[in-house]
């Protein structure tokens, strides 16, 4: 009885979801659409420090999300992806670490627009089971790294440090296209 209605509230709120989602797809003015948030957090930019911040934000969520894969999904491709993001996203954050002590700044966040978006987007898939977990995380990783892979690109253009610039371009930017190509490629290969 009781599993019985934790699969009918799952369903609900999957239900709740998808009703959601869909509106967003139709046409929908929300201000927590993806390319809302990203042009967002583009505009709110103001300093190297809040690039680095915001990058420190992106790598936080990736490594939480990856660790949950780790531990909800049933697939072994998606708990080695998720393994993967963690390991790449703490050296990614690690190397920002690096450049943020060689330029001698305290990363700051703008605003909390990035964070209420990738937060929102772990909740939506740490509630499902394990047979459905994987392509929902999949998906997620697909949306969380296009939209990462445009703020790189958006602060490539507004860092203000050569050395950020470059570590960009050539540390951060090469790791988040091979992530998007491997999340793209391994959601194709599974059903929701």
């Amino acid at each position: 009885m009781r599993n019985r209605l934790r699969r009918s509230a799952v369903g609900a709120a999957l239900a709740l979801v998808a009703i959601a989602v869909s509106a967003c797809k139709e046409g929908s003015k929300d201000s927590t659409s993806p390319e809302d948030v990203t042009g967002g957090i583009t505009k709110s930019v103001r300093s190297d420090a809040d690039i680095l911040g915001l990058l420190k934000e992106a790598n936080r969520a990736e490594i939480a999300a990856g660790q949950l894969a780790v531990l909800r999904s049933a697939n072994t491709d998606v708990k080695s992806f998720g393994t993967n993001m963690v390991t790449e996203h703490t050296a990614l954050d690690a190397t920002a670490d690096g450049v943020a002590a060689q330029l001698k700044i305290t990363p700051t966040v703008p605003n909390d627009d990035l964070a209420r978006e990738q937060n929102a987007e772990i909740a939506g898939v740490s509630g499902l089971g394990a047979a459905q977990f994987g392509y929902h995380y999949m998906a997620m990783q697909v949306t969380a790294h296009e939209r990462t892979l445009a703020l790189i690109d958006a602060f490539i253009a507004k860092a203000q440090a050569a050395s950020l610039r470059t570590s960009l371009q050539n540390d951060v930017r090469p790791h988040i296209v091979v992530h998007l190509a491997a999340a793209e490629q391994l959601k194709a290969r599974m059903s929701p």
